[in-house]
């Protein structure tokens, strides 16, 4: 009985039909392979890959080779290529050949005059070679990297402890997209692990304008469960420029508070020319407080365009104390062009928030050139004189 289910299930395969994988599943059916996209290459579509991974770490001895074979197979199944194991036959052979390098810096021991060194960084560098029946092989060179940060939560004290894995998810990423092109980068997106969807949206960032297609996806990892995805995604956004917009202002309307948020912080950065006030002053009245905290903040960094000073100073009034911090700050930021927000900030003097009151203050000197610290009265006193 047994028997006859494998060999049930493998003739449907082989017919190129559908599996349901349980009950009150959809079937899924198995994908048409994408042509491989590299110019002069258009149309040549393969079916089967060999895959072979050479690693090398020139300074470190005994290192054990990083799972890239895994994660490069989960992306090609996801574009309809079979990786073929063992001697099987295969259509095209893809070769990576990476050399990896870990990166050190020095860092200032907490509480200590010394430093000591940390591996806080990576590099990757080669190339991936695609060899199919008939063409001459088609090499592209890839590079990953990680730089050494300024700030450190954890010190890799070897070599072999570098975050490899954030840079050789930039080299597979990168590679595979000049080879099968932005189909690549928009699978990674949805791969089980945080750090390949990082680096997809990282490489489309660094795309711009030509991964407008790609929008949709990076929208959709605005909600992603890991920060760094999410912060990623709205940068790629924030580069992809104008084009990204629409997408960004339906965004803040997600039932996901996490795409909303990340939505109205990448719109910030588009200014007042691509349309993107009215919905931020909008997203002022949001019902979680991340996203309004954040809209207010955008505005800030827009300015004084049409009806951004009455909506932060009617946002001084909200029921979250980081919201009336962040609307504070953004008339500080906006400056003496917010003067009609001077009463508001007047009154969130006496706000029950020490933080609040503070950036008030700020605001108001800022606005006005005149210095009276948190003293309400004098600033009301010199309010009606100006009137």
């Amino acid at each position: 009985m047994k028997r006859t289910i494998v060999l049930l299930f493998a003739l449907i395969a082989l017919a190129g039909g559908a599996v349901s994988c349980g009950p009150g599943r959809t079937p899924t059916p198995i994908p048409t392979p994408l042509p491989v996209q590299f110019p002069g290459w258009e149309g040549i579509t393969v079916h089967t890959l060999c895959l072979e991974v050479k690693q090398s770490y020139p300074e470190i001895e005994g290192k054990r080779p990083e799972p890239i074979d895994e994660a490069a197979q989960r992306i090609l199944s996801r574009l309809g290529l079979q990786v073929v194991a063992g001697e099987a036959p295969c259509e095209a052979t893809l070769t990576f050949t990476l050399t990896s390098q870990a990166l050190e810096s020095d860092y200032a021991a907490l509480g200590a005059d010394t430093s000591h060194r940390c591996y806080t960084g990576a590099e990757v560098t080669g190339e991936v070679t695609l060899t199919v029946t008939g063409q001459a092989p088609l090499t592209v060179p890839v590079d990953g990297s990680h730089p050494t940060s300024g700030a450190i939560s954890q010190c890799p004290e070897q070599p072999p402890d570098a975050p490899f894995e954030r840079a050789w998810s930039d080299a597979l990423v990168d590679g595979l997209a000049q080879l099968w092109g932005i189909e690549v980068l928009v699978q990674a997106l949805g791969d089980g692990k945080w750090l390949l969807r990082e680096a997809a949206a990282q490489v489309l960032g660094h795309m711009g304008s030509e991964a407008v297609e790609a929008v949709p996806a990076l929208i959709e990892a605005l909600g992603d469960g890991e920060g760094a995805v999410r912060m990623a995604a709205a940068e790629a956004l924030e580069k992809i420029g104008s084009d990204a917009v629409p997408a960004l202002i339906q965004a803040l309307r997600d039932d996901d508070w996490h795409v909303r948020y990340e939505a109205a912080g990448a719109l910030g950065k588009f200014g007042p020319e691509e349309g993107v006030v009215p919905p931020l002053i909008e997203a002022l009245k949001d019902k979680n407080e991340r996203v309004r905290r954040v809209a207010a903040e955008a505005l800030g960094e827009i300015g004084p365009e049409e009806g951004v000073v009455p909506a932060l100073a009617q946002a001084l009034g909200d029921g979250a104390w980081d919201v009336r911090d962040a609307a504070a700050r953004a008339l500080r930021d906006i400056g003496p062009e917010a003067t009609e927000a001077v009463p508001a900030l007047i009154q969130a003097l006496g706000d029950r928030t020490e933080v609040v009151r503070s950036e008030a203050a700020e605001a108001l000197e800022s606005i006005t050139g005149r210095h009276f610290g948190q003293d309400a009265d004098r600033w009301q006193q010199w309010w009606e004189e100006q009137e």
